[in-house]
């Protein structure tokens, strides 16, 4: 069964919602901006905010990470700590972002 808070399944919380699309859509313009370098190692440089990415989704928002019992108290702080990590990946696209433009 999964673990509830507020009275709703965790997994359906409109919170994890918002923060899985915004996972979506940072993927998308990491892979825009990958595509558009032609310096194969330059593409090297998004694996990090990728591998963020990849944490947010594959550890925080885990089905099975999820379905652990926790407080809401709990959750909003662990919900908060994905948002953190989803945020630094951002950070770190706009940072290549903003370098790769003075260097093409």
């Amino acid at each position: 069964m999964l673990a509830k808070a507020a009275g709703r399944p965790v997994q359906r919380h409109p919170r994890i919602a918002k923060i899985r699309s915004r996972v979506q859509e940072e993927r998308r313009l990491i892979r825009e901006l990958q595509n558009r370098l032609a310096i194969p190692r330059a593409k090297v440089l998004l694996g990090p905010a990728a591998h963020m990415l990849d944490d947010v989704e594959g550890f925080f928002l885990a089905e099975h990470t999820l379905q652990e019992p926790r407080s809401r108290a709990e959750l909003v702080k662990w919900l908060d700590y994905a948002e953190q990590c989803l945020t630094a990946a951002v950070q770190q696209r706009k940072l290549y972002e903003k370098i790769l433009k003075k260097v093409t």
